[in-house]
């Protein structure tokens, strides 16, 4: 993980403690609901994924944004950089996983965090309990 990023997510850390948060994906059945009832979690910590923007009608800018789409990668930035002059408002951080840091220079994406996490070691420090790695 860069420098830069360490230093982003410790300024976020704890700074939402007792306020519920929601995942926004971008399944079929998003296209089925309710705006009017989704634009009430305007206010509330909100994680949009990759395509969240496109979404006929959507009503805000979530609270953070996350590219999980190595191939869309180009095109997920486009579609938050429209959301941000659409919307008049950035999310307070986009950041996506390790599968990217080959992108980092090639599509200018010093305003994303790189949130990197390697299961192998992981499992050799014994994060998940002695337990199989759940990401397998």
């Amino acid at each position: 993980m860069r420098f830069q990023d360490h230093q982003t997510l410790d300024q976020l850390h704890n700074k939402f403690t007792g306020r519920r948060a929601f995942i926004i994906g971008t399944g079929p059945s998003l296209l089925k609901v309710n705006k009017k009832l989704i634009a009430q979690l305007a206010n509330e910590i909100t994680f949009g994924v990759n395509f969240l923007l496109k979404v006929p009608d959507w009503p805000f800018m979530p609270t953070f944004y996350a590219a999980s789409e190595v191939d869309d990668l180009a095109r997920i930035t486009a579609c938050v950089d429209e959301g941000v002059k659409f919307y008049g408002k950035a999310p307070q951080l986009k950041f996506f996983s390790n599968m990217y840091p080959p992108y980092l220079h090639e599509r200018n994406l010093d305003d994303w965090v790189w949130i990197y996490r390697d299961h192998a070691k992981n499992m050799q420090e014994g994060e998940f309990g002695g337990l199989n790695d759940p990401f397998d």
